[in-house]
């Protein structure tokens, strides 16, 4: 079992440092930290709810004894623990981490970076929904199916102790450690580990959801309670460099220019192309009233992205029809016509 222990800094970048049975500390990359902890043993789970008022802290020797006493026992991940009858149950800092910014691998680069939040996503403006906007192209999830993606999200961005959560990462992983700053509210949770007499050593866990009471520090928000729900359809698509486009060698994204609106068209583009696109759409597409620009900007996030057609953001306009359309524009010729010209107008700005 290898055990992360803390941070260093390479040639101004921020590094983990891993610890492993033999003594030896090594560097890592920060997406290396999604990585489980792998006893070898077999784990149990335990489904529980507690309060973090009651977590107190626990010191990395305690979580190690026992579980794996062979790792050099350093002090710079911290560990928390709490009481759940009369077992106490210790989680590390970057266990707890896992859990609340989901998917880990894919938002550990933005977790570890001043303002990370706010260039990752913004909130989209509707409390209601509890919903958040992302900032990059090779982000994209499926609205109506991403609540443990989004609700996090937008709890962090609105407040305060869920903020300062996401800042105090960055902040502790400045001064060499693997901490955070507990949020206030009271957690739902699936425990994997292994009890030991009666100290459970969690390995893993799952967060259910969060309620807290707590004000939001923006307006438009009402008072609490508020239930954050963290365990849904795991809908987040992390897109590599490399497999962008792949799919679509004819239009990679590096074929594509983006503009104000990233991939999909502005209303001054949009009345530029329009005249090559809109003029042989299907007649079953007229009695449906679909709106031809919509369709050419999921064709246009489809091909700079590379996101399957089913797991677009857009569910006004079907990926059936979406292919389809595609399929006849790019047959005469008017597709690549019309990028050409997006092209040259998003080239001049």
């Amino acid at each position: 079992m290898d055990w992360f222990d803390g941070f260093t800094w390479q040639d101004g970048c921020l590094t983990a440092t891993k610890s492993s049975h033999d003594g030896s500390r090594t560097p890592s990359e920060l997406k290396d930290l999604a990585s489980p902890i792998s006893p070898d043993r077999t784990t149990k789970r335990i489904k529980l709810t507690t309060n973090f008022r009651d977590w107190h802290l626990a010191t990395a020797g305690e979580y190690l004894n026992g579980l794996c006493p062979g790792i050099p026992q350093q002090e710079g991940h911290q560990v928390h623990a709490f009481k759940y009858g009369y077992v106490q149950f210790m989680i590390p800092a970057l266990v707890l981490a896992q859990a609340m910014f989901r998917p880990f691998g894919v938002l550990a680069e933005y977790v570890f970076q001043p303002q990370g939040l706010a260039q990752l996503c913004v909130p989209d403006g509707s409390p209601e929904q509890k919903n958040v906007l992302f900032n990059r192209v090779g982000l994209n999830y499926r609205p109506k199916r991403q609540t443990g993606i989004q609700q996090p999200l937008w709890w962090m961005w609105h407040f305060p102790s869920a903020r300062m959560l996401w800042n105090s990462m960055y902040a502790y992983a400045c001064q060499g450690i693997i901490a955070m700053d507990l949020p206030l509210g009271e957690i739902e949770m699936v425990a994997h580990g292994i009890q030991i007499g009666n100290q459970f050593h969690v390995t893993s866990m799952t967060i259910i959801a969060i309620k807290t009471s707590e004000f939001s520090h923006h307006e438009g928000i009402s008072n609490g309670p508020y239930t954050i729900v963290f365990h849904n359809t795991n809908s987040f698509i992390h897109l590599p460099r490399h497999q962008i486009g792949r799919r679509f060698k004819a239009l990679h994204q590096s074929d594509l220019k983006c503009g104000e609106n990233g991939p999909e068209t502005t209303d001054i583009e949009w009345q530029s192309i329009k005249p090559i696109l809109i003029g042989r759409v299907a007649e079953t597409d007229r009695r449906r009233k679909v709106n031809p620009r919509q369709i050419a900007d999921i064709i246009l996030l489809k091909l700079s992205s590379g996101t399957p057609w089913r797991q677009l953001p857009d569910h006004t306009v079907s990926h059936s029809l979406a292919i389809r359309t595609y399929q006849q524009w790019k047959a005469d010729g008017r597709w690549e016509s019309a990028v050409k010209l997006l092209n040259e107008l998003r080239s001049a700005l």
